[in-house]
């Protein structure tokens, strides 16, 4: 019993040691995790300015701010990438992904499971959260169904198109595509 409790203990301390955590410039503390090599932040961005203090358009699910505390904003491709690139809003030292990065964080499952890893509750703890998006005309759809994060990767050959990458409740994949840069998605930043 004695050994049970110490490595409780043992692990506690451990956890606490390697439990890391990033503030953005309104204040958000967010908490990360190592995948791999990479250290992700472990929630979604729910920022309102760029890092340099510019006033952001941050849109919560059905404009309901509490869906901004729950998922993280939803934020259009411009205003994920305002500031400088790649950091786009994200802390300093901090990024939006590229698709190298994600293609990265994909490798580190086999077999095609990264989508049920990634999700809340699976073994990568990354816990992407179903939070939907919002389409160019603002509409918004897809909450508890969808999980669309941005690449800071414009389309090469259409300048109003942008990667991203999404996951779907129903599925273990972690797909890519891309999207019209006026539809609002969510933003998970990656260490530098």
């Amino acid at each position: 019993m004695k050994h049970v409790f110490f490595l409780q203990i043992a692990l506690l301390f451990f956890y606490i040691a390697n439990s890391q955590t990033v503030t953005d410039v309104d204040g958000n503390t967010y908490p990360t995790i190592k995948i791999g090599d990479q250290t992700w932040m472990k929630e979604n961005l729910r920022v309102t300015k760029a890092p340099d203090g510019t006033p952001l358009q941050r849109y919560c699910y059905n404009d309901n701010a509490s869906n901004c505390d729950k998922y993280g904003g939803l934020y259009t491709w411009d205003s994920a990438m305002s500031g400088s690139a790649p950091q786009g809003i994200c802390p300093d030292g901090w990024q939006v992904p590229n698709t190298a990065d994600w293609q990265k964080l994909v490798k580190n499952f086999s077999g095609g499971t990264a989508g049920r890893e990634l999700k809340i509750g699976g073994s990568a703890s990354f816990d992407a959260l179903f939070g939907g998006s919002r389409n160019a005309g603002g509409v918004y759809s897809s909450e508890g169904q969808m999980a669309s994060f941005w690449s800071s990767v414009s389309d090469a050959g259409d300048a109003k198109f942008a990667g991203y990458r999404f996951l779907n409740a129903k599925y273990d994949k972690f797909s890519r595509s891309r999207s019209n840069k006026a539809y609002a998605f969510s933003v998970r930043c990656i260490k530098k």
